[in-house]
This record gives structure tokens, sequence and C-alpha cells, in this order.
């Protein structure tokens, strides 16, 4: 029976929805009546990859997902906690993973298909990466990235067995020329996450394309930037961990040249959910603490709810001394939860004589009493400052250890923060992501237990690491002979053999000529004269310098070559620079091609196998020597023998393809030099392997038997850290994290044994990272936050409860919004303290009934420069939606730009947390951004900053941010990253605005108002403002699209704060203005005043003031008088010819003689006649150097002519200087 002898505070719990009929789903695995859907479709969520498998992603069945509603069909019982973890698994995973699994189905689509070569696909391949964006109203955009190639193997402590690869940079920043640039882009990028998912995707020939898992183990400051690999790409590397290690084998046994590879980058960051389902799959339900609350079918509306188990000690106590004002009438506080009475006398005392309110007082009395206890903060009433409190009191009771956790780290470090400064120092920061300066030194810091099994450990794992180092370099890597790389491309790549065998027309003259100058003197490297053949003419290139002499013969002047200047002169140096496919012949880069110039052509590289070297020229017989003057020689066929139908002979291909597309073209001859070069190294790299394959075979092999070694001595080390971890923790008061963290370090908490559990910012905590949370050792679990702001956003909206698909899944409900709806009471704190009495109206009239207003809040001053404290600007304006943009207003960007501008000019809104930009859309708030970034310091949140790169890259933007003010700085935000935050002005862009009706009349064309239907974001965005709040919208749009808009409409409407035109005041002479459209605020305000003149006289000068007027500066001391100077210098008596705001201390009219204490005269000017000492002589004398007793010319002022360096013959001869 519950300990409460007083109702506890009422509380707004969201409304019930409506019950949900349940439907027949196909269950999962062998329970599905048409058998599993895939390799991956178990029963036990055990068994299930949280990675998907290529038969998942191409499966045409529905996945099988569980409702969470109460009575919805399930194998699990409804009250077990068995069916509670496998909803919350699927639901989870299912969420992370879906948007992958379109792209992925597209992608494999776009590869099989016919018309691959005109797909989205193919664009973005021959571009070298980018997004891939799918169709349709649940559209999703993968990153790509293209040309993947294997460069090794190695071991990391971290991940194990890891492949490095490389690609070409994505077409964005990542291709500057600049290395610092394509650093800062890699290092701020959202792109290549540090244990991110990616899909390496590879397509052979005919046979459909496969795909493998893995996860990345670099971040973005270790990647390599190498040259480019061709003029605008260079190349990027990092290192791949197959979740399937049977694939990392694969990468390097079974490679073709004729693959086409690809990286393809889940869009969900991993690391953010595979604790969790990890954490779900291994958590024993038995073990789950205080289940009867947390159970999927519980109805909590009459549950017995206990005091906490360690509450229940025989002679526990409460202490709330802690809690009194300091000048109480009382001096102590104590009462048993076991007793009603001792309860009910506290509640009444805490209530009176505390430095809390009455419903901050009622909140913690309900959390000390219940086991299981909800707290709701409104806006505004003190959440934090509860929580801190009830921290308090567990503390001076010596109940510990605590773990507090958030959803986002903000969250944690604000509660965190409060608690360091006002209760405990003790802390310890799970995490490396604060970023307030006082938590993130309370990181969990260097490990100091089990120093010595750790160090033996990781000294076995470096000689496995060297281990595989030298089995990786045992890999072949000697060249071919001439026979068996011509054997291997008739046996794997016939149809090219065939192409190359059979000569166009017009190259068969220029052939016979080839091979008669071979039989005439000519002869390759270890080869008779005689075996000469169509590939190796092909391969050198000899028909394309033919071509390049038809061009010549086409235009002497070369303007009107169909190749470029410097391929001409390259193509000219005759067929030893061609002769460099080969491994065998060092490679080079174009750019490094340019500068050897002819040393290139010059000479050729010896092979560095003991082979044969077919494919080498020898130096005596080169075709051209790179000092002949020669012209080319004359062709056989000639631009007028070849007709009119052959003008494709004029020009010389000078394309890049890659060499997966060259393999299924048949016009070989067409090639480009450069792809014939990346052919060949491509097929010999192949064919080494095949020549090589019992040895590969041996090699991974043993790569896997090092990888399971290095694998378990991996588990040692993380269950030695983790007891190390545990260790630590165990001298802290507080542990504080995300939520994220908790799943990520859960061994180590659970040594750590907490007691209770505080989540801050509750309502957007996902039920599934409340479940991982529950650790055995928990006795108590308190949850703040407000069911009624931000629920935790879903990657695919169809989760969503406010979408009609999603409202039976219940997906980004909270524990806290499903157990106040089910009836588990909830306390509520009721006096907000940020509001202007104007703005919670719009709250309490719609969310809050019993919300009030603390007296501090009538004592604001009105907002600077506004004639309302509130306004909203009703305007009909209509929204854009362009092209990987999103949704935007651009009458609402400029009007808000200008408004901020404006508002910063009353001198009084500079600071961080002054004005905040609130956006509805992330398109709006990129749009103010590029408006207005040069003229304000603009302050992000991460978590916006993170998705606005992401859309600059997809939508090729090249942000820039350029100079701006220091002085000004203004939060720029969306709504979903301000929840918790406040500022003295808000200006909320709510962008959805369908324009006038067609007929004429202000109803708006559409109806729609998207996301911000919501209550939740509504509640967040109009709650934020301290002073003063300005909209801008479309008003009549907004009350037929939600009853909560239509309420805050009618409330803007009874104020009279609502029309087409904002009102303006001039502070300095009370006039009003009204503004409809931002350049209005340059005509009738310039300077933030009014259009009159200031004026004023400067202090300093007494000018006049030059500007309009202005509510800034009003004593003129920052103002730069740009007049004339009027001041006459005391000394020379001339007039200053500077400028009035210069200061006139270094006149420099006048320069007169004086005598220094060296004896010299020199001439200084006026300036420096106030201090002659100051003055440095500059006359050149000879002083003598001490060391070497020599002369030397030095200045008169140098002092120190031991550090002259001495010019005598002596002193420079060798090993005197």
């Amino acid at each position: 029976m519950s300990r409460d002898t007083q109702p506890s505070s009422s509380s707004s719990a969201p409304p019930r929805p409506a019950a949900i009929p349940p439907r027949s789903i196909d269950g999962p695995g062998n329970l599905s009546l048409n058998g599993a859907r895939h390799s991956n479709d178990h029963r036990h969520i055990q068994d299930i990859s949280v990675a998907p498998t290529l038969d998942e992603v191409t499966s045409l069945r529905r996945p099988y997902l569980p409702l969470y509603a109460p009575g919805a069909e399930h194998y699990y019982p409804n009250d077990s906690v068995a069916r509670m973890l496998d909803v919350q698994f699927r639901l989870v995973r299912e969420d992370s993973l879906r948007g992958f699994y379109r792209g992925m189905k597209s992608i494999l689509h776009d590869l099989d298909s016919d018309t691959f070569t005109e797909s989205q696909l193919a664009l973005r391949l021959n571009a070298g990466g980018g997004y891939y964006v799918t169709h349709g109203d649940d559209s999703v955009a993968l990153p790509l990235l293209a040309s993947i190639e294997f460069e090794g193997v190695r071991l990391d402590n971290m991940a194990g067995m890891v492949i490095l690869a490389s690609a070409d940079s994505p077409p964005s920043v990542a291709r500057s020329i600049s290395l610092k640039k394509r650093l800062n882009f890699w290092e701020g990028s959202p792109r290549l996450p540090m244990g991110g998912l990616v899909a390496i995707v590879t397509k052979r020939g005919d046979v459909p394309a496969r795909f493998a898992m893995a996860t990345l183990t670099m971040m973005p400051n270790q990647f390599r930037h190498s040259k480019p690999a061709q003029d605008d790409r260079p190349r990027i590397g990092f290192g791949l961990h197959f979740l399937d290690p049977a694939e990392a084998v694969r990468t390097f046994q079974d490679l073709k040249a004729g693959d086409l590879r690809l990286l393809v980058e889940s869009p969900v960051l991993y690391p953010a959910v595979w604790p969790f389902l990890e954490t779900i799959k291994a958590v024993n339900p038995r073990e789950i603490p205080l289940s009867k609350y947390f159970v999927p079918d519980a109805n909590l509306s009459g549950i017995d709810i206990g005091i906490p188990a360690y509450a229940k000690n025989p002679g526990f106590k409460w202490d709330l001394t802690c809690l009194l004002k300091p000048n109480s009438k009382i001096k102590e506080l104590h009462f048993r939860p076991t007793r009603s009475s001792s309860v009910a006398a506290a509640r009444g005392l805490l209530r009176k004589f505390s430095k809390l309110d009455p419903s901050q007082a009622d909140a913690v009395m309900d959390s000390l009493n219940r086991e299981v206890a909800l707290i709701q903060g409104p806006p505004g009433t003190g959440k934090t400052f509860t929580g801190v409190e009830f921290l308090r009191v567990l503390l001076a009771n010596k109940v510990k250890p605590i773990l507090m956790l958030g959803f986002t780290n903000h969250a944690v470090d604000h509660i965190l923060r409060a608690a360091y400064e006002g209760v405990s120092t003790n802390i310890v920061r799970l995490g490396t992501r604060s970023n307030d300066s006082v938590i993130k030194k309370l990181t969990l810091g260097r490990l100091k237990g089990y120093k010595g099994a750790l160090k033996a450990l990781r000294g076995k794992m470096k000689a496995l690491e060297k281990k595989m180092e030298s089995t990786t370099l045992s890999v072949p890597t000697t060249a071919l002979s001439h026979d068996e790389f011509l054997e291997f491309i008739k046996e794997g790549y016939p149809a090219l053999a065939d192409a190359v065998e059979v000569l166009p027309a017009h190259v068969v003259p220029w052939y016979d000529e080839w091979v008669a100058d071979q039989k005439d003197g000519f002869k390759r490297v270890g080869e008779q004269a005689n075996d000469c053949g169509s590939w190796e003419y092909w391969r050198l290139g000899i028909d394309l310098e033919r071509r390049v002499a038809l061009c010549k013969a086409a235009d002497e002047d070369g303007d009107k070559l169909q190749i470029p200047n410097h391929l001409f002169d390259r193509l000219s140096l005759g067929t030893t620079w061609l002769a460099q496919p080969s491994s065998l012949v060092p490679q080079s880069s174009p750019e490094e091609t340019d500068s050897a110039g002819s040393a290139t052509s010059g000479s050729t590289s010896s092979g560095s196998s003991s082979r044969s070297t077919p494919l080498e020229l020898s130096p005596s017989t080169s075709r051209r020597p790179s000092n002949s003057s020669s012209e080319a020689p004359t062709p056989l066929v000639t631009p007028d023998s070849i007709g009119p139908d052959s003008s494709s002979l004029l020009e010389v291909p000078v394309s890049h393809r890659p060499t997966w597309q060259l393999l299924r073209e048949r016009d070989v001859w067409n090639f480009s030099i450069f792809e014939r070069r990346q052919i060949i190294k491509d097929l010999e790299a192949e064919a080494k392997r095949w020549v090589n394959e019992p040895h590969l075979a041996t090699v991974a092999t043993l790569f896997q038997q090092l990888s399971s070694e290095y694998e378990v001595l991996q588990k040692e080390v993380s269950r030695l850290r983790n007891l190390s971890r545990a260790q630590a923790l165990s001298y802290a008061d507080i542990v504080g994290g995300t939520t994220n963290g908790a799943a990520r370090y859960g061994d180590a908490i659970k040594g750590f044994a907490p007691k209770v559990v505080i989540f801050e910012e509750a309502g957007q905590i996902l039920e599934a990272h409340t479940l991982c949370a529950l650790f055995p050792s928990v006795q108590h679990v308190i949850s703040l936050g407000d069911p009624l702001q931000l629920r935790a956003i879903p990657n695919c909206y169809e989760f969503s409860v406010d979408n009609a698909k999603g409202a039976e899944f219940k997906f980004d409900v909270s524990y806290m919004e499903r157990a106040s709806t089910a009836g588990l009471p909830m306390s509520q704190l009721q006096v907000q303290r940020r509001m202007l009495p104007e703005i919670s109206l719009l709250i309490s009239n719609t969310l809050y009934p019993d919300l009030e207003d603390h007296p501090c809040v009538k004592q604001y001053p009105n907002v600077l420069g506004m004639e309302s404290n509130i306004f909203f600007l009703d305007h009909r304006h209509p929204e854009t939606s362009m092209a990987g943009r999103k949704l935007h207003n651009r009458y609402e960007a400029d009007m808000v730009c200008e408004l901020v501008l404006y508002l910063l000019k009353q001198g009084c809104y500079s600071e961080e947390g002054d004005i905040v930009i609130l956006c509805a859309y992330l398109g709006q708030l990129m749009q103010i951004r590029n408006k207005i970034q040069h003229k304000v310091t603009l302050v992000f949140d991460e978590r916006d900053e993170k998705q606005v790169a992401k859309m600059d890259e997809q939508s090729g933007h090249i942000a820039n941010s350029g100079p701006a003010s220091t002085k000004h700085k203004v939060l720029l935000r969306t709504v979903d990253s301000f929840q918790g935050e406040e500022a003295k002005v808000v200006i909320l862009s709510l962008v959805r605005n369908a324009g006038k009706a067609d007929d004429g009349d202000d109803e708006p064309a559409k109806k729609t108002i998207g996301f911000l239907k919501s209550t939740n974001r509504t509640n967040v965005a109009v709650s934020r403002a301290k002073h003063g709040m300005y909209i801008l919208g479309n008003a009549a749009q907004l009350s037929e699209g939600s009853d909560m808009w239509k309420s805050i409409v009618t409330d803007y409407t009874t104020a009279q704060a609502i029309g087409p035109k904002i009102p303006i005041k001039c502070e300095q002479h009370d006039t009003v203005q009204e503004i409809e459209c931002a350049e209005q605020f340059a005509e009738l305000s310039p300077d933030g005043g009014c259009d009159e003149p200031c004026g004023a006289r400067l202090a300093n000068c007494r000018h006049v003031c030059p500007r309009k007027c202005h509510a800034d500066d009003a004593e003129h001391i920052e103002f730069f008088c740009k007049k004339k100077c009027q001041r006459v210098c005391t000394r020379c008596m001339n007039a200053c010819e500077g400028v009035c705001g210069d200061p006139c201390d270094r006149c420099e009219l006048d320069y007169f003689p004086v005598d220094l204490p060296c004896g010299h005269d020199v001439l200084v000017p006026c300036w420096q006649m106030g201090d002659v000492s100051r003055v440095r002589c500059t006359m050149l004398v000879d002083k003598r150097r001490p060391s070497c007793g020599h002369f030397v010319e030095v200045e008169c002022n140098v002092e120190d002519v031991a550090a002259v360096s001495c010019a005598h013959p002596k002193c420079l001869a060798p090993g005197r200087r």
C-alpha cells in the first residue's frame, strides 16, 4: 500500500489514445505460417544479427513487427518482461535500418538492371560518389563512396581484423586542392563516423550484386590523403572491420579486376543504436528490477506503489534538514517513510519552511516515497532545480551510488553542472562528448587498476599484430611472364582478348608497319623479335599516337585538336612514355609525368622480378628518344584517306572510366591511354592472385587463425577494463552520462551497482533506453521530464505516434508518457519562473491549467525597440521546397534576419542567450544562416550542425561562414534542439504557408501544417522566451490545422498583437512605425531608432553625430569620428592631418635634429622629441667581437656584438665557424 497520506500534485498526463483494434500478425521465424522470411528471421531476438543480411534486405515479405498496444497479439504473455524486450528490440532495430533497407534494395536493383548505365546510381558512381536518393514519399539519402580498393590487412586493438581500404573523395570540399580544407571537411562532416555501419557492395559481371556489412575503424583525422588518382579526385583511406570474418578473408582472396565496388553508409549512426540492441539481447528478463511497473499490459492506476527497498530497513528515516531555508524556524526535519503520519507531517513542514515552492516540495516528498516516481516539469518550473535538491537529500542520507542519465549530452551536462556546483564535486561523467568546460574534466579518465595484466595482454596482442604484418608482406608481389598474363586474360576475360585481337580497319596498316619495324631491329627485352601481337600494340597505345599525328596533319596550328595540349605533348613523346601500364614500370600520376618531362621518355625502369619482362622496352630500341626533334612519322592513313565517316579518328580519347565499366565495353580501341594503363594494372593484380592461388589460401587460413587468437585477447582486455572502470566508478557519489553511454559501459556500471537511477528529460528517452538502464542493483527510479514536451525523434517517421501508421507501435512514446497515461501517479511542478505572463498564457490555456506565474516574471523589462513584447506577424507569403534543401520560407528568412539586426542595434541583446532564432524546419535554418552569417556570430547546436553539414553536402552547397562580428552572438536553432533552453527574446519562424487562395481571399490554398500539428513541438516552440516572443506564420492555416495553434492565435488576437505589419518603436522619440517587408527596416530605422537625425555632439571632438536616431552607444563612446581632425600639435604647432577618431600621439609632420647619448646627431620625428632616450641610433659603426677580437660593422644601438657573425676569413675557415 502506498505510503502517501496526501494526494500527489495534479499532473497533466497526455490524453489516453483510442484503443487500437487487434490485428492478426504473422509471427517471426518458425512461427510464421509461410516459414522464415530470410536467414535472419528468428523467434528469439538472441538469434537475430543486429546488422542486416543480404537475403533480409532483398526479401519481399514484410518484417515481423509486434504492436505495443494492450491486448495486442504476441507469442509471449502480455504481462511478461520477455514480451517487452522482444517488442522494443524489433522496433528499435527496424527504425534504425528501414531507411537502409529501402536504399539498398534500390541500389541492388539498379546494379542488376539492364538499364544500369542510365540509372541514378551510375550517375553517382561516374561522379565519384555523393548521395543516392530513393524516390517516393519515404525517400532516403544514402551516402556513397566509389572506386573502393583494398590495400592491406592489420590487427587493431579495438576492432580486431581490419581491412585497409581507399576510395575516391566524394564531390565536395573533400576534393579541394588544399589539404587543410580536406582535413577540415572530414573533421566536421557526419560522413564516415567512427564505428559507422557501411555496406561494401560488389557487382561482378552478370552475377547478382551482393554486399557485406562492416564498421569503420578510423576517425576522420586518421584518414590518409594521397595525391589525386585523377585530376580532381583525391583518394581517402580508412579501415573496415567486417562483421562476418569470412568476408574479410574474401576481400583479398577473391578479387576480380572487373568488380564494381562501392561503399554505402547507413543513414543512421550505428554507434547510437547497437549498444541498446546488444544490451536488450543480453538482458535476462528475470534480472529486470521493479518489473511490475514496466510490463506492457500493466494497468498502473490502482497499483500499490511501494517505497524503495533500501528505505524498508529497520530504523531508516529521511533527513530533510538540508532543504530548509537558512533562517527557518525549525532547525531539523526528519520522517520515517514507513509511517503515514510521519510522512504527512514532514510534507506540511517542507512546504512551509523549505526553499522549495509547494509543488516542488510535494514532488520531492512523492519521489522519496515511491520506488518508481514521475516528476513532470512544465516549461520554466524549475525541474532541474528540483532534481538537484532531490540529489541533495539522497546524498545527505548516504543513499548512493546514483546513476544520472539523459538522452542528450546537453541535458546531462546541464543537471550535472548544477549538481556539481550545489551538491557534490565527486562526480564522474561517462563518455567524452561533454561540451561543458567543468563537466568535461570529470570524465572517466585513465584506468589505474590491473595495469600488469593489461600490459601483458597488450604485449601478446602486439606480437600477433607483427605476425599479421609479416604474413601480409608474404603475399606474392612478383611480376608475371608475358605468357602467363595472356593465358589469364584469354581464360578469365575472353571477350576482352577477342576485342583486342580484332583490329579496326584503320588500325591494320598502322599495326603492319609496327610489326615490320619490330622485325627490322626493334625488339622487346627477353623476347624474340617475331613475338609481337595486337595485345602488345594496344597496350602500348601506338594507335593513339597515330591518331595524334592525324590531328596534327588536320590542323598544323593545333588550335582545333580535340585533345588538351598537355596530352598532345605527352603522346608526342613516343611509345616509351606509353609503355607504363605494367607494374614492371614505376607508376606515376599525370602531375608527376608533367614534371618529369623528357626524363620519362628517355629511359625505362628495370623490373624487380626474376621472370622475363616482355612488357618492357629495351633502352636501345626505344622508338623515339626523348631528345629527338623529328616530327611524328607520316601516317599511312591520312585525313583525306579516312573519309567523311571517320572523323572520330581526329578525336583522341582522354576519358578516365573505371575498370568495371571498361570491361563492359567492346570498343576497346577507343580506350584512352589512361584507361589502358588502369585496366592492365588491375588485370595484372588479379592474374598474380590467380597464379598464386594456393599460397593465398594458406595465407587466408593463417589470417583467420591470428584473428581468432586476437579476439580471445581482446575479450580478456575488455573484461579487465570493465573491472577497472567499475573500480574507478565505485568512489563516485554520482555517475552521469547519456543513455547510450550507459549501454556502452553496461558491464562497468553493473560492477558499480547503482542503487538509484534518475532520468533527466525522461519524456525524450525511448522506452528501450530506459530498459537498458535498469541494472539488477537498482531499487529506486525517478523520471524527471515532461511528456507534453518533445518526444524522442524516430529515424523513420512511420514509427512516430504523430503518424497514422506509427500510432499503433507507440515507438516514440517514452516510458514516462506511457506510465502516466496508464495511471501511474505523476507529480507536477506548478510555478513557472521563465516567461512573461502574456507568453505563459499560451501554454496554460491549452496544456497546463494549473500553471502559475511567479512574481519575478512580472518585473521583466519591456523589449527595447518594440511596441509590444509579443507579436504574431500574419502573412501569406508561400513556403518553398527545393531539392535537397527541404522546406523554407524566403519572406520569413528575410524578415527574421532584419529583425535580429534591428534588435542588436538596441545595444542590450548582444550576449549569447539574449536572442534565439527558432526554426520549425532545418531548411529554414540554412536559409537564415546563409543570409546573416557574415553579420553576426551564430551559435549552433551540435545536432543541428551535423544535419546541416549533411544537407550541404547532399545539395552541393559549400558553407562559408566568412568574417563575422564577434561582438554580437545569436543562437540559431531548430525547435527540436532547443528543449531545456531559453532566451530573452525568441523569434519563431514557422515556415508553413500555402499563400493566398486562388479566389483572392485570405484563406490558404492548403491546410497542411506538417510537424506543427504536434502539440509537443508547439509547446516547446512557444515556451522558450523570457521577455519577448515574435512569431512569423500564416495564422489562418495554423488555426485550421491545430487546436493548440487556434488557441494561440486567439490569445494574440485578444492581446491585439497580431497583424500583417510588425510595429517597432523608437525609444528616443517614442514613435511607432509598422514594418511589412524586410527592406523597410533600412528605410524607417537605419540605425535602430527612427529616421530622425541623431544630432548629438560627440563627447571627445564635439562634432555632430552623423548617424540617424540610434538606441545603442547613447554616450557615443564607441563611435569613430571620420571627420578631419582639428587638433594642433603642441610641439610643432602644426594642424593634425589625420582623421578625428585616430589618436594624435605620433606626429610626423616635422623632423628635428637631436644629440643622442652616444654622441651622434640624428633627425627624429616630432612625436619622439618627448623622450630622446628611446630613440635607437642607426648609424653604422665598427665594434669588436669579444670572442675573436675582429671588428664588425653594426648599427650603433647594437649592444650584443657577440651575437653578430664575423666575416673575417679566419672565422670563415672550416671548423672555425
